[in-house]
């Protein structure tokens, strides 16, 4: 039976498979040789010491016989430090080695949302687009068989909020259906432009993020990011639309590169027309309320508050 990260408390044991999310070389310490690895499954991560002896290279093979996005089986201590639980391996006692026979299910979260019908919604928003243009730029993505697999496997983050299978797809709906409640409330809002902005907002996270047994940063999306990614996707698929307005491709560019707000929040530029505005906020109270809503659920704690570092201190009652 697997045993999560969510499962284990200090003072006890871990005997389970986990994920490999990163690897920290050799280092010497004053008993003799030790590594760090991060561990994953699809209830979290905990970082796992191997505290080695005198002899530096029966450390490095076992360093070496596992690599990043391995599942690995692991026999340790569980340990605290600085208040966090982590993973102690004394080889004496302990072992930690790679494994081929695994469930993928263990390690990666998938959306509780059924994906099948999440993926209907989203074909029904594209056909409700009437704009000719914007029209054929989301049939250039959605139409797209390998595209919109890929689309509908991808997480909408790796930590903060829809960070699992699914996410991206479950995450930009959400935005779209929020966008489609202000335009009843501010009929002069252009709704077709703000679907396709809403369907797109994220496109670039579609290449920020891979999936294998865990969900990793790319070397793409450690250097350009998801809103530079995602300007460069949209920007190519309109080169090869015939007669794309000027001005419509730059106001959907802007809705882009505008979706995080503020500077200090990445974004290039703030939202300057009340699309853009419209795409910005409703992508913030999305992935605001879902840190909210899942740090509340499965917090683990009698008081009646908890401290989160992107939001603060939450209510918990």
């Amino acid at each position: 039976m697997k045993q999560f990260v969510s499962d284990l408390s200090v003072g006890g044991a871990a005997s389970s498979l986990f994920s490999v999310k990163y690897k920290r070389p050799v280092t010497e310490y004053k008993k003799g040789w030790r590594f760090v690895v991060g561990l994953s499954d699809k209830t979290g991560e905990i970082e796992c010491n191997f505290w080695g002896g005198g002899d530096k290279a029966a450390v490095e093979r076992v360093f070496g016989s596992f690599k990043e996005g391995d599942v690995v089986r692991v026999s340790a201590a569980v340990g605290e430090y600085e208040g966090k639980a982590k993973l102690d391996i004394d080889p004496q006692r302990g072992s930690i080695g790679r494994v081929s026979e695994f469930d993928v299910a263990d390690f990666v979260p998938i959306s509780k949302r059924d994906i099948a019908e999440m993926r209907a919604e989203l074909m029904s928003a594209v056909q409700s687009v009437q704009n000719p243009f914007l029209r054929k730029l989301l049939d250039c993505f959605f139409g797209d068989k390998k595209f919109i697999d890929e689309f509908c496997r991808a997480p909408g983050a790796i930590y903060y909020h829809h960070a699992w299978v699914g996410g991206l797809l479950e995450h930009s709906l959400h935005v779209y259906r929020l966008c489609m409640t202000a335009c009843d409330i501010y009929p002069s809002i252009d709704r077709d432009l703000v679907t396709t902005a809403a369907l797109l907002h994220d496109v670039g996270k579609t290449r920020e993020f891979s999936v294998t047994t865990n969900i990793r940063q790319t070397e793409e999306g450690m250097l350009c990011g998801h809103i530079t990614i995602g300007a460069e996707m949209v920007s190519e698929k309109i080169k090869g639309i015939a007669g794309f307005p000027e001005v419509l491709k730059m106001k959907m560019v802007h809705c882009i590169i505008s979706h995080h707000g503020e500077l200090e929040y990445g974004t290039p530029k703030t939202p300057q027309f009340p699309e853009a505005s419209l795409v910005y906020h409703a992508d913030l109270l999305d992935s605001q309320i879902d840190q909210f809503v899942k740090t509340r659920d499965e917090a683990k704690t009698e008081d009646f508050r908890v401290w989160t570092k992107s939001l603060g201190d939450i209510y918990l009652k």
